[in-house]
């Protein structure tokens, strides 16, 4: 009996370091949880040994999303000024080259697999601030932004994913843009792919040091109609994993308004939630504050559909030193 069917596995934390047998009998284990699909990291391939081996482990129902976190976050540690907001033009050339070779990889992994398994790609606003001597705004990453949108992705929606941002009474971790510049930036973008908004729970609390502060940045993008995905991080113990997916489940069901359990609706759609598809917005228009604060029906959702759902796996054991990227 499927116990997780609204969650996508973020399980190359876990995966890290196994060999071809050990990796093998993590999906084994995915699959028998009945969970959606696989959040796949995409560093400029598809799997560290060999793609072809990963496509043959991907079971025929389950979908995929694609981050591009762990590649950007390479590239950052050699580029300072890499990232799609970048305001170095180089910079952020070379993201947009490094996004369409994720493209590619898309295409690539559909055709391996025959179907349009990909159904969303993650992508972020470096470079990091706070310290680095790079630079960003949210006007360059609207610019990539657009761009990205005005190209082909196999039927695959955009995600930009919120990392911790740069604040002034802490360090940040990933130091990206604030939630509100991306927001904006989203809403200024425009294309006929579809975009919207990645929440990361573990993301939000560092940044904000509190456990209100992801669910503010929830009611941030469902005010925006941009949420398209909520990322939980959980543990590879079973209990622990179930947790999250009771979390994830309790959130979901809010936003939707729909009974986790109603007929027809227990995997939730393919497509993700409420998307900026509807073209650009004047600037006045992206920087309008939403009046009052936001209920529970307005977290319910403007469509009534349900987000996509990534669950972070990580290694069982000491928590010291193991962290999504």
């Amino acid at each position: 009996m499927p116990v997780l069917p609204l969650l996508h596995f973020g399980a190359y934390a876990a995966s890290a370091g196994l060999d071809e047998s050990a990796e093998a009998a993590l999906y084994k284990g995915i699959e028998a949880l009945g969970a959606a699909g696989l959040e796949v990291p995409f560093t400029g391939k598809l799997h560290p040994r060999d793609e072809g081996w990963l496509t043959a482990q991907i079971r025929p129902d389950w979908t995929i999303v694609l981050t591009i976190l762990p590649g950007e976050m390479d590239r950052l540690a050699k580029d300072k000024h890499f990232g799609l907001a970048s305001a170095d033009e180089g910079g952020r050339a070379r993201a947009l080259d490094f996004a369409e070779s994720a493209r590619l990889a898309v295409e690539r992994l559909n055709k391996s697999l025959g179907r349009a398994a990909v159904i969303a790609v993650q992508v972020h606003s470096a470079p990091r601030l706070g310290g680095s001597g790079a630079k960003s705004s949210l006007e360059k990453l609207a610019a990539s932004l657009s761009d990205l949108r005005a190209r082909d992705w196999s039927g695959a929606r955009l995600l930009l994913e919120h990392c911790d941002a740069a604040v002034p009474d802490h360090a940040p971790d990933k130091g990206f843009l604030r939630i509100e510049d991306e927001v904006m930036a989203a809403k200024l973008s425009a294309g006929k792919t579809p975009l919207s908004m990645s929440i990361n729970w573990g993301r939000s609390a560092v940044e904000t040091r509190s456990a209100a502060g992801p669910v503010s940045h929830i009611e941030r993008a469902v005010q925006a109609d941009l949420l398209g995905a909520l990322f939980f991080r959980g543990r590879s113990v079973p209990c622990r994993v179930r947790r999250v997916a009771g979390l994830a489940r309790s959130v979901l069901d809010v936003i939707a308004g729909v009974p986790a359990d109603a007929p027809g609706r227990a995997r939730g759609p393919r497509g993700g939630g409420p998307a900026a598809d509807r073209g650009p917005q004047t600037a006045d228009q992206a920087r309008r504050p939403e009046r009052g604060g936001t209920s529970r029906r307005d977290l319910r959702g403007r469509r009534g559909s349900r987000p996509i759902a990534v669950a972070g796996l990580g290694p069982s054991g000491p928590r010291r030193g193991r962290r999504r990227m």
